[in-house]
């Protein structure tokens, strides 16, 4: 039995193993050329037949893939609009465009691992180090809690000791002020501003250049309080303006300055050892004859301030039943609304906000008439038998 009867397939019409034999009968060539064909298509991995588009040319022909390669290459990749595939072994790999990243080496990846496996130790060593740490007790624990308190008592305490210096239905002179906010707050602590009297050292237009604020504020305390606000008042010839003479029983100067930048530390701490003696000098003229009349000081702690020797500048320059009477924090927490200004005026982008500069503390030294001492005589032992 022949081979195509073996497999159940009709025999063919020639045989192509007689080669030489009717080699012009068409039928036969055309057995022989599909023959042919059969073998390359076996051999060659499959060879396709162009299509009528790819013969009559109105469709680009698809290139034939290498032998190795059995994937067909996408639409994309024969018109070039995706990257190409280029062919390693059996396996394809897409071409990359950009350029290429270095190869991981074997050592970086020894680092990589290292690099975990130190970071998971120290996550642990942190663990370990806050379960260490002894827990604290319950009395400990109680004891921060009545410190915190403690200290809010102290500051509550602290603030209400300034505030109590300035009553209601005081004559109250406030001198050198900035944007006259410590005046807003004052006004609002005592009720009503009609009995107090600020002032500031610049003209108007000088004020309005270096502190913003300074309209609205002036406006709501002349508006809302009924207080007065001036301007151009020198706080060392205080006793020329006539109203003023005899009439205050506070009058207070807080952070007095020269203003400026003196480059001498010795000459900068004369001239405002001479700018307290002047002030103090004329203040002490528009003090009236009440008790409890006192002047008031405010600086800050610290050098150049220590050096200007506030206590015996205001003892010289006072009559001599004049003297420090006591000096108290300055609380600015104490006046909602204040907020400290430098003389030479007020920068959002250098100067700091509110009343941090006085977060290392300030002073207010009180210099006021001592206390006379009224000597009781005792009665001699005669006198109280003659009576």
């Amino acid at each position: 039995m022949g081979h195509h009867a073996l497999k159940g397939r009709a025999r063919p019409v020639c045989d192509v193993r007689a080669k030489g034999k009717d080699k012009k009968d068409p039928r036969k060539q055309d057995c022989a050329r599909r023959t042919k064909m059969g073998k390359e298509h076996r051999q060659g991995g499959g060879r396709k037949y162009k299509t009528q588009g790819e013969i009559f040319g109105t469709t680009p022909p698809k290139p034939v893939l290498e032998a190795k390669s059995r994937k067909q290459k996408t639409q994309g990749e024969i018109f070039g609009t995706t990257p190409a595939k280029v062919n390693i072994g059996a396996k394809a790999v897409a071409q990359e465009s950009a350029v290429e990243a270095p190869p991981v080496t074997r050592l970086a990846k020894v680092k990589a691992k290292l690099g975990k496996k130190r970071a998971k130790q120290a996550t642990a060593e942190e663990a370990v180090g806050e379960a260490a740490k002894p827990k604290k007790t319950m009395l400990e624990v109680r004891a921060e809690k009545k410190k915190t308190k403690a200290e809010q008592r102290a500051q509550a305490l602290t603030e209400e000791q300034h505030r109590a210096l300035y009553g209601a239905k005081e004559r109250i002179l406030l001198v050198g002020e900035g944007n006259f906010s410590f005046a807003k707050a004052l006004c609002e602590h005592v009720g009503d501003g009609s009995e107090v009297f600020s002032t500031a050292f610049d003209s108007e237009a000088t004020l309005a250049s270096k502190y913003p604020d300074v309209a609205d504020i002036r406006k709501e305390i002349e508006t809302k309080y009924k207080s007065t606000t001036l301007v151009g008042v020198d706080a060392t010839k205080l006793h020329k303006i006539e109203e003023f003479q005899g009439a205050f029983k506070k009058i207070v100067f807080n952070f007095p300055h020269i203003g400026g930048g003196e480059a001498d530390v010795d000459k900068s701490v004369l001239k405002h050892r001479k700018l307290l003696a002047d002030f103090f000098q004329s203040a002490v003229q528009c003090l009236s004859d009440e008790r409890g009349a006192a002047i008031h000081v405010a600086l800050k702690d610290g050098e150049p301030y220590k050096s200007w020797k506030i206590r015996q500048t205001g003892i010289a320059s006072l009559p001599e039943d004049f003297d420090l009477l006591t000096a108290i924090p300055f609380v600015s927490s104490a006046w909602p609304g204040y907020a400290h200004r430098r003389t030479q005026g007020f920068d959002a982008r250098v100067s700091k906000a509110d009343s941090e500069e006085l977060a290392k503390g300030a002073k207010i030294f009180i210099f006021g008439r001592r206390k006379v001492k009224i000597e009781q005589k005792v009665p001699d032992r005669k006198t109280i038998m003659k009576s």
